[in-house]
């Protein structure tokens, strides 16, 4: 049987085209196919050689970064400093930061001294990362007259990004036995703290650049300053429970993007009024008020998009401002909620004495 001599397929004895490649046949047909055709056709799959080795190379990189970067080298780190506590010391001036980790400030009587730290970091990094010593932390405390001051900071010491998957968690312990300025930031985490027992402030500011604060003020916590807890991308949650107020002090709580949630009770009488504001540009305010005997109250909302909505009792007035029916009083709330781009909400009640 004949085939063609371009292609190599059989074709009929009287075939005048091939049927496969259209190519003609008279007198260019032979009786067998060409002995290189199979050959060439598998030729024509080979890879040129400089593609394989730009594919060994690439192959090669991947699996030498994968081996450097990726964090599979477990870590298991803990890192204590203190401030030992001189006789003559009357006040604590603290200022920390860290940049990704999770803060816990706590307030506890600590045997000969006033603040101590404790910094664990758990987890893995690469192999450029230093499992041994994978956050650097940095500590120095002078006293000054009476007043002990302390700088403190954690970074991670990893160099290369993702190439580590580390959680750093700080538990930064301050005695309340004497009068606190604390400023106390993180980058990227949670700031959490609890005053729920005596410590006075001389003043208190609690930031998260992208993460949460939670700050609880209970009996027993007096305020003698300012006070702030705010976050740049994140929620912040507010408690206030009876504190003591001595003169006329701010509480500033804020988000950029985030909710705001905000609690106060009061029953106890406050010597001073407390300027009460709350804003975000994104995000939503939830303030509860429950106030009583010679406490009083003034809320404004104002949103540019978005709604305002109240839920009053003995409170005067329409939305905005309303206000408790014995203000002004001996020490007040003058709350200003304001929210570019959400809703507010406001539930308020005033008891009578």
């Amino acid at each position: 049987m004949p085939y063609c001599r371009k292609c190599g397929a059989k074709l009929d004895d009287d075939a005048q085209f091939c049927r496969v490649c259209g190519s003609s046949v008279q007198g260019a047909t032979l009786t067998h196919p060409p002995p290189s055709t199979g050959y060439a056709m598998r030729r024509r799959r080979i890879l040129p050689i400089p593609v394989v080795i730009l594919i060994v190379i690439l192959a090669f990189a991947l699996f030498f970064a994968a081996l450097v970067w990726a964090p599979f080298v477990p870590v298991n780190s803990n890192v204590a400093r203190a401030a030992t506590a001189g006789l003559s010391v009357r006040a604590v001036n603290l200022d920390f930061s860290a940049d990704v980790a999770d803060v816990n400030v706590i307030l506890r009587t600590l045997p000969n001294q006033l603040v101590a730290l404790n910094v664990t970091a758990s987890g893995s990094v690469g192999l450029l990362g230093d499992a041994s010593n994978p956050v650097q932390v940095t500590f120095t405390n002078q006293t000054e007259g009476t007043a002990l001051t302390v700088t403190s900071g954690v970074s991670r010491t990893q160099a290369w990004p993702f190439s580590s998957n580390l959680q750093v968690t700080c538990d930064v312990y301050v005695d309340p036995s004497v009068p606190l300025s604390l400023n106390i930031h993180t980058s990227v985490g949670q700031v959490t703290m609890d005053a729920n027992r005596e410590v006075v402030f001389d003043a208190l500011t609690l930031q998260s650049g992208t993460g949460s604060v939670e700050l609880t003020l209970g009996e027993g916590t007096t305020l003698k300053g300012n006070i702030a807890a705010t976050a740049t991308t994140g929620s912040v949650q507010f408690v206030w429970t009876n504190c003591a107020v001595i003169g006329n002090i701010t509480a500033n709580i804020g988000s950029v993007t985030g909710s705001l949630n905000a609690n106060v009770t009061q029953d106890r009488p406050l010597s001073g009024d407390v300027f009460f504001d709350a804003g975000t540009s994104t995000g939503s305010i939830d303030l509860r008020m429950d106030i009583s005997g010679r406490v009083g109250s003034e809320i404004t909302s104002n949103t540019s998009v978005g709604s305002v909505s109240i839920d009053v009792q003995n409170f005067n007035g329409n939305k905005s401002p309303i206000y408790s029916s014995n203000f002004p009083a001996e020490g007040n709330f003058i709350a200003n909620l304001g929210a570019s781009t959400g809703s507010i909400h406001v539930a308020a009640s005033y008891h009578g004495s």
